[in-house]
């Protein structure tokens, strides 16, 4: 019995430790230790980090709340900016027609006063030849007419005639006079600018008159625009740098903010850098699921005739499930690893039973030694089929039994009457039920 025992200790240690040498199996101690150390650290600073991520979320929502005022009174004032330059634009161009080239409106009045001068100069001026012309021509008749009343062929033959000195001096002072009236007026005739000018058709004064009436009102409303475009123009300046300012305030609060966002997404396993998925509670868990994974496999291989024992597994991440707190079978038999859903229904429940004696034993190690005395397994036997899987089960019971530990069975096995020595029975009457105790021999 000591042999066997001893034996059965030896599998058991050899189905946990597998392959490994000791040499190997030490190192992995120690560095299970490590690890457990680093778990202790990050469970201490758990609550604070839960504490700090939730000021975090409070301080993100106040600063996007922020941001979206910001982003409002900047979609307003933008499009004040817009609608503001359009107008502008629309002054400056009417205003730009109006001048005609000029660069100011006094200029373009000067341009438009300066032509109608001219065109009266030009007026005039031709009105003075056409009058000394027609003069000319009636004094060349008169003194036709003259001289042939006075029986002289011709004016000529009356100036011959002629001789008295003053009367040749007067007449000689109005002809010069005359010939330097024409030659000047022919000398302005033959001017440029009078030419272009008479070559023009006559301008209408007073529709130029009623033109520059017109734009005077136009001229002040464009001044008036044009010193409110101003105005808006400065104002708008003035929220532009409020606007730049502001935006550059909320620049460090923008990047506190998106670095609290990466660390509580990659806490809560949502981050594209969480490559498992794993939240940061799940991570913490993990490490007591692999200790009790480890407890439990020694329970299962015992049970299993060491075929089987569990591992914990961080590839469970699909779709939107989180990883980290799985775990698969490994069958020494077949070499090869499966996950727990293809174990049978015994199987399941054997492996369930021995993950409930791992926890008690974690437990038990983390609780500086205190034992859980008492343990009940509800049901579930039913599913053990006749190969010495019960048994295998009932011989690890009775193992914590004679280990000093209280181990309570609900079953409907018929079976397991003859091998449960205190029992209490749940009898069914027309009356209900009644709880009896039993005290059946066993052996």
């Amino acid at each position: 019995e000591a042999l066997a025992r001893v034996e059965g200790e030896l599998a058991s240690a050899t189905a946990a430790a597998g392959d490994d040498g000791v040499e190997e199996l030490d190192r992995a101690a120690r560095e299970a230790e490590v690890a457990h150390e680093h778990a202790v650290a990050l469970a201490a600073g758990c609550e604070t980090a839960e504490r700090t991520v939730a000021d975090l979320d409070e301080q993100r929502e106040q600063l996007a709340e922020a941001l979206r005022a910001a982003e409002i009174e900047h979609g307003t004032v933008t499009a004040q900016i817009e609608s503001r330059a359009h107008a502008l634009t629309d002054d400056e161009s009417t205003v730009a027609a109006a001048r005609a080239g000029a660069t100011t409106i006094a200029e373009r009045v000067t341009q438009l006063t300066a032509g109608a001068e001219a065109a009266d100069a030009a007026a005039d001026a031709l009105a003075d030849a056409e009058r000394a012309r027609e003069e000319r021509e009636r004094a060349r008749a008169v003194a036709t007419d003259a001289a042939a009343a006075a029986g002289f062929d011709d004016v000529n033959d009356l100036h011959a005639a002629v001789r008295d000195e003053a009367a040749c001096a007067q007449l000689e002072a109005a002809l010069e006079s005359w010939g330097t009236a024409l030659a000047e007026r022919r000398a302005t005739a033959t001017r440029p600018d009078l030419v272009e000018a008479a070559a023009l058709p006559r301008p209408d004064l007073e529709a130029l008159a009623a033109a520059l009436r017109t734009a005077k009102p136009a001229e002040g409303a464009a001044q008036d625009a044009r010193s409110a475009a101003q105005r808006r123009h400065v104002e708008l300046r003035r929220l532009g740098e409020r606007l730049r300012t502001a935006v550059e305030a909320c620049g460090p609060l923008l990047e506190r903010r998106t670095l609290v966002a990466e660390l509580a997404d990659l806490a809560a396993g949502r981050s594209a850098s969480n490559r498992l998925r794993m939240s940061l509670s799940a991570y913490v868990l993990a490490a007591r699921l692999e200790e009790v994974a480890a407890a439990a496999s020694v329970r299962l291989a015992a049970m299993t005739d060491g075929r089987y024992t569990l591992e914990h597994t961080d590839a469970g991440a699909t779709g939107r499930s989180r990883g980290g707190l799985d775990l698969e079978v490994v069958d020494t038999w077949a070499s090869g690893r499966r996950p727990t859903s293809s174990l049978s229904g015994g199987e399941t429940f054997m492996a369930s039973l021995a993950l409930a004696l791992g926890l008690a034993d974690t437990v038990t190690a983390r609780s500086g030694g205190m034992r859980l005395d008492t343990l009940f397994v509800d049901e579930g036997f039913g599913s053990l089929d006749d190969e010495g899987t019960l048994d295998a089960v009932m011989d690890s019971l009775d193992a914590l039994r004679e280990g000093g530990r209280m181990v309570g069975l609900v079953s409907h096995v018929a079976e397991l009457r003859q091998r449960i020595p205190a029992q209490v029975r749940v009898v069914r009457g027309r009356d209900g039920s009644t709880v009896a105790p039993v005290r059946v021999t066993v052996g």
